[in-house]
């Protein structure tokens, strides 16, 4: 753990930071530079300066994410490369994550596409949805989808007295705010549900209303059977019939391509 009194002058131990709504957990983050050791400080700053800049989510996302993972895992023996850095940055730093989202609602950031930081659209997207508009959110995908799941086509629900057995994953999860929209969900099997929130697998958007399901990396560190189960046909495109046939209301490809970009996601051969 790095000494708090190498912390920026005017911060305290993370316990006495009282949080307004609008700022992130990678800013407390962000301002802790001067306090890594200079390449984690460094590959850091550069994640900083992309997202600070606006810039459109490229592969250059992906790339810094990626050796900021890197040089995390050499400074925190504890990190596991491709896995959330945030959270290692805040136990290395010794910074308190605080509970829930505390980015502001999509009304506070304009009209355009929701500009979340590469971080903290996974904490929105695992955030549980509480209250009316969650039921909301989840009764939609699951009509658009028919009950089926998104990434195996079989039919989990729509049985009058059975509870159903998909359920309407985020993207990014923005709970009770702005993105319990259709176009950020996708209806999955408990399974698939559990894969993709562990990144395991990832639907691609190929072209307009087309996606393939793929492993990722990460996905090799189970047996042959396992992934086999979980995608049969690696980078196969997904039947149309098994999406919502309202192209409108299948997977948005900018919400889909910022999480990729977040999860600094690699694709398995």
């Amino acid at each position: 753990m790095v000494d708090a009194q190498l912390l920026p002058r005017g911060r305290t131990q993370a316990g006495d930071h009282h949080l307004k709504f609008y700022e992130t957990r990678d800013n407390l983050v962000y301002e802790a530079i001067p306090a890594l050791p200079p390449t984690l400080g460094a590959a850091l700053a550069q994640h900083r300066d992309y997202m600070v800049g606006g810039q459109t989510v490229t592969k250059a996302l992906t790339s810094i994410v990626a050796q900021l993972g890197k040089t995390l895992a050499q400074v925190h023996g504890q990190h596991i490369p491709r896995h959330d850095p945030l959270l290692s940055l805040e136990q290395l730093l010794g910074i308190d994550a605080p509970e829930g989202p505390t980015l502001p609602a999509p009304d506070k950031l304009g009209e355009d596409e929701p500009e979340v930081s590469a971080r903290s659209a996974v904490q929105y997207r695992l955030a549980k949805a509480r209250g009316p508009g969650a039921r909301q959110f989840s009764v939609a995908v699951r009509n658009a989808y028919e009950h089926r799941c998104g990434f195996c086509g079989l039919v989990f629900g729509g049985v009058h007295g059975i509870l159903p057995g998909v359920d309407a994953a985020h993207i990014l999860a923005w709970s009770k705010h702005d993105l319990d929209i259709v176009g950020n969900g996708i209806s999955l099997c408990k399974l698939h549900h559990w894969a993709f929130d562990a990144a395991l697998i990832f639907p691609e958007w190929i072209s307009d209303g087309t996606y393939a399901l793929r492993l990722t990396t990460l996905a090799e560190h189970f047996p042959q059977e396992t992934r086999q189960r979980l995608v049969p046909s690696n980078g196969a495109l997904l039947p149309t019939e098994w999406l919502p046939a309202d192209k409108a209301l299948r997977p948005s490809k900018t919400y889909l391509k910022r999480l990729q970009a977040d999860l600094a996601v690699v694709w398995a051969a």
